[in-house]
């Protein structure tokens, strides 16, 4: 005798079992599947989330280069500049020093963006003028000098009119504090000889009798100075009205 195939029932219920275990593992792969999109979604957020927070928060690395406008060769801002570079470059920074006529000269360059960082005396510019500039720090006090060979010695700056006098090339500082002290004591450009001289060339100018005198903007260590001071025959003003000039230019 023949075995008795299986029921129409038991062939229902095998169906059933196999397409149940089939949904199972479907849904074991769709869970596995989602569980590895959250984290890769999760992982992805918590990134951009950092990457955001770094934007925010923390400075850009600085340029590899930078120029600098400073002063003339002979010039303590040049000599600065020169230094400043060697520090730069330590930290692996090109600062390309600029050869200029002085601080106007300074922030023309600084408008023009052929330097990004310049010299610049106190009082030629304010905040109103250039908004968009940035002092970055004082560095030291410049006083102003005025050497002279006339005999008596001048005392004050209305004894230079009639006199030949340097007050430093067009596009320097020097030449545009020494006009406003000239104008503010009532003497016109055309009372004197104004001569367009500064640094070495103005000390040796003076010293060779081609002027009478010299105004000059520099620090104790700078070029004329160092030429000029305690050298016989040449005299320093010694200015009576100093508080007076100091509390009209608040920038002396």
């Amino acid at each position: 005798m023949s075995e008795p195939g299986p029921s129409s029932d038991e062939d229902d219920a095998h169906e059933a079992r196999g397409a149940s275990r089939r949904r199972s593992r479907a849904s074991r792969r769709w869970r596995s599947n989602g569980e590895r999109f959250g984290i890769t979604a999760l992982a992805a957020l918590l990134v951009g989330g950092a990457l955001w927070l770094t934007y925010q928060f923390v400075e850009p690395a600085p340029p590899d280069r930078l120029v600098i406008a400073a002063g003339s060769a002979e010039g303590a801002y040049h000599a600065f500049a020169l230094e400043l570079a060697r520090e730069f470059a330590a930290e692996g920074i090109e600062l390309e020093v600029l050869e200029t006529n002085g601080s106007i000269d300074n922030l023309g360059r600084l408008e023009r963006g052929e330097a990004r960082i310049a010299f610049l005396q106190s009082g030629l510019v304010g905040p109103a003028e250039h908004p968009d500039l940035e002092g970055l720090a004082s560095l030291y006090f410049e006083p102003l000098w005025v050497f002279s060979t006339r005999t008596p010695r001048p005392e004050r700056l209305i004894d230079l009119k009639g006199l030949r006098v340097a007050v430093g090339p067009e596009g320097s500082g020097t030449r545009r504090v020494a006009l406003d002290l000239l104008e503010a004591n009532g003497i016109a450009p055309d009372a004197l000889t104004l001569e367009p001289t500064g640094d070495v060339a103005a000390a040796e100018a003076l010293l060779g009798g081609e002027l009478d005198a010299v105004l000059t903007i520099s620090s104790a260590n700078g070029a004329v100075v160092n030429a000029l001071l305690g050298t016989d025959g040449v005299t320093l003003m010694d200015f009576t009205r100093a508080e007076a000039y100091a509390r009209r230019y608040p920038f002396f």
